[in-house]
Formats: C-alpha cells, sequence, structure tokens
C-alpha cells in the first residue's frame, strides 16, 4: 500500500491550513496582531464578537504561526484516520471549551477582584 503524501483525503487540515497561514500572513502584514488578541472585557463590554473568531484562527507571530502550521500539517493523518467529519467536530469541541474555559478564568478573575475591593 503507498503511503498518501500532502493533503490527500484530508480537506478539513488542508481548509484550516489555508484559512489560519492566510489570515496569519495578512494580519501581519497589515500590523493588526494586536487588535486580533482575545479580551473577553472588549467581548462583553464593548460587544466586539468577531474577537472570539479571530483569536482562535490568527496567530500572534510568525514563528508561531510556521509552528502551529508545521504541528496542524502532522495532524492530517489523524484526520484519515477518525475521518474528516469525526475530525472537524472535535476540533470544534476543543476550540469552544478553550473559549469556555478563558471565559470562565476572565469571570473568575473580574469576580475575585471585584470582591477583593470591599476590604
Amino acid at each position: 500500500m503507498a503511503s498518501l503524501g500532502g493533503f490527500d483525503r484530508a480537506p478539513v487540515t488542508k481548509c484550516l491550513c489555508a484559512l489560519i497561514g492566510g489570515c496569519s500572513i495578512v494580519a501581519h502584514y497589515l500590523r493588526k496582531r494586536p487588535q486580533s488578541v482575545l479580551l473577553f472585557a472588549n467581548v462583553v463590554e464593548k460587544r466586539q464578537v468577531w474577537r472570539l473568531f479571530s483569536s482562535q484562527i490568527v496567530c500572534s507571530s510568525m514563528g508561531d504561526g510556521v509552528l502551529f502550521l508545521i504541528l496542524l500539517y502532522n495532524f492530517r493523518m489523524f484526520e484519515r484516520l477518525m475521518g474528516s467529519r469525526k475530525f472537524a467536530s472535535i476540533l470544534s469541541l476543543q476550540s469552544m471549551f478553550y473559549l469556555l474555559g478563558m471565559f470562565v478564568c476572565w469571570f473568575l478573575s473580574t469576580s475575585i477582584s471585584s470582591l477583593s475591593s470591599f476590604y
């Protein structure tokens, strides 16, 4: 059996590499990296919901982007083993749980800081 090279039978990984790589390169050349950083204060108070999505697909530096793309490229074998639908659902759930965990940490840090102001 011949080994599969490149992105054969890995459409989710192919799309993610193109999306994340393209958005990171555009953000790097437009110098918009600080605006894509996820700050829940901006999301909650200023209603900047787009930050939830841009923080997931834009890498903060070119080095991080290259390493992330290499890691994602190597994950194509997991997509081939599990199937594209299951791989995409696992990545989506991981992303949602990450955002939920970040929101809980932000909420706890703001509530603890507001409690400490009473003393």
